[in-house]
């Protein structure tokens, strides 16, 4: 968010790109995390660096306690508001069921999250966001 140190360094203080985020895709199996800015052509690489940065930052263990404090909230409240109606509810319901996954009350959830550390982040890091395991997209103007 655009509260997110990644943000604030390309962004605020560089100037490189419009935009900065991360989301993920999740799978049963796999699943993947991703970066993405919008930026002007020529400054990829630049962009392509400071992602790199943050994500050995991360495996270093680099991230501060306010930092994965402020992430668990920001997950907590997500989840929270995606689950708001009784049909949300349901249809999380359904896929779990379908998928032949245990049913998980937001209390469960709180917990999961409550029970990552920054070292349990940065062993998470170190071997899901290695170099060796990006792939890198650039989109252009034609």
């Amino acid at each position: 968010g655009m509260a997110a140190r990644l943000f604030e360094r390309v962004r605020e203080e560089k100037g490189l790109a419009y935009f900065v985020s991360a989301s993920r895709v999740v799978g049963i199996d796999d699943g993947m995390f991703y970066l993405y800015a919008g930026t002007q052509p020529g400054k990829e690489t630049e962009v392509l660096a400071e992602f790199d940065a943050e994500l050995a930052r991360l495996a270093a263990g680099g991230i501060e306690l306010a930092e994965l404090t402020r992430a668990v909230t920001r997950l907590q409240a997500s989840r929270r508001m995606r689950l708001q109606t009784n049909a949300a509810h349901a249809g999380e319901a359904a896929v779990r069921q379908l998928l032949g996954l245990p049913q998980e009350t937001l209390t469960d959830w709180d917990a999961r999250l409550a029970a990552v550390d920054r070292p349990a982040l940065a062993s998470f890091a170190r071997t899901w966001l290695t170099a060796s395991k990006r792939q890198r997209l650039v989109v252009r103007p034609s």
